[in-house]
């Protein structure tokens, strides 16, 4: 039996709406829908205390060139919101900008755009203890659908 769920799953395959294949958005959406699907499917009959995709800022605010990208996190976002309406756990954290891991890591151009639109960010190891204290430390826990780290900074 386990306690809960994490996912993390993302692609990003950015450029701008009017040269997005059909592929392009199935290749970026299939990681995190199917993803978040088959993990609810899996788990639909286990008692979670938790359940957490990890969404992103761009489902809040949009970045140029990532519409595929924006598409396949609010789904996370509403799916955990479809998730609370079932009385089941549900939390999308719509992350910003990671440092030291994940996308951007090795991206100097998105990391230098996101920077220039005032986006500043956090490192991996202050996401997960910022996620921790929400989920380990909050009875609140079952109330919440969405946690938006990217407004945290690192101390």
């Amino acid at each position: 039996e386990i306690d809960g769920v994490f996912h993390l799953a993302g692609l990003i395959k950015d450029k701008m709406i009017s040269k997005m294949t059909k592929q392009d958005i199935e290749d970026v959406i299939k990681p995190k829908v199917e993803g978040c699907n088959i993990l609810h499917q899996v788990t639909l009959q286990m008692k979670l205390r938790f359940f957490v995709t990890f969404s992103s800022i761009s489902a809040l605010v949009g970045n140029p060139s990532q519409a595929n990208y924006a598409a396949a996190n609010c789904y996370l976002d509403r799916f955990c919101y479809q998730r609370r309406k079932l009385g089941l756990p549900g939390l999308s954290v719509n992350v910003g900008a990671v440092g030291g891991t994940g996308m951007i890591q090795n991206d100097y151009i998105l990391a230098k755009s996101m920077m220039s639109n005032g986006f500043s960010f956090i490192h991996y190891h202050q996401l997960f203890e910022n996620i921790s204290k929400e989920l380990f430390n909050s009875h609140r826990i079952s109330k919440r659908c969405h946690l938006s780290l990217w407004v945290f900074k690192g101390n």
